[in-house]
C-alpha cells in the first residue's frame, strides 16, 4: 500500500469512528440523561416524573431528548399530568459538563388528570 493510500485511509477511518459514535453513544446514555432531567425537575416542583415509553437522545444538529408516555405524579403518588411526547432541548456546554438543564421543553398531547376526591383539597403543587 502506498503512502498516499495510507494517508487517505486515516481520515476515512476517523470519519467512520465518529459516525459510529454518533449512533451508539446517544443510545447508551439516553436513559441516564432522562433520569437526571426527571429527577431535577421533580425535585424542583415536588413531583415524581417517570417515562414508560422509549427515550431517545439526538445529538445533531443540536442535542435534544425525545421521551414518550410521561407521567407526572404529586408527592402523594396521584397522577397530575400525562404527556404522550416530550422534547427537551439541551445545550452542548451543559452536556459536556455533565449537567442536564433543558433550555426548552415542548409537550405534545398533554392531559391534566383530575385528583382523586380525597386529595382535591389537601394536595399542593410546589
Amino acid at each position: 500500500m502506498s503512502r498516499i493510500t495510507r494517508l487517505a485511509a486515516v481520515p476515512i477511518a476517523l470519519a467512520a469512528i465518529v459516525a459510529l459514535a454518533a449512533i451508539v453513544v446517544p443510545s447508551a446514555i439516553a436513559d441516564r440523561v432522562w433520569t437526571a432531567a426527571a429527577h431535577s425537575a421533580g425535585a424542583a416542583s415536588g413531583t415524581h416524573i417517570e417515562a414508560a415509553g422509549p427515550i431517545r437522545l439526538r445529538l445533531f444538529p443540536s442535542p435534544r431528548l425525545l421521551v414518550s408516555n410521561v407521567e407526572i405524579d404529586n408527592a402523594n403518588g396521584a397522577s397530575l399530568l400525562h404527556v404522550d411526547r416530550a422534547k427537551l432541548e439541551l445545550a452542548w456546554g451543559d452536556l459536556l459538563a455533565g449537567r442536564v438543564e433543558p433550555r426548552r421543553i415542548e409537550l405534545r398531547y398533554a392531559r391534566l388528570l383530575p385528583l382523586p376526591r380525597s386529595e382535591e383539597h389537601t394536595s399542593e403543587l410546589q
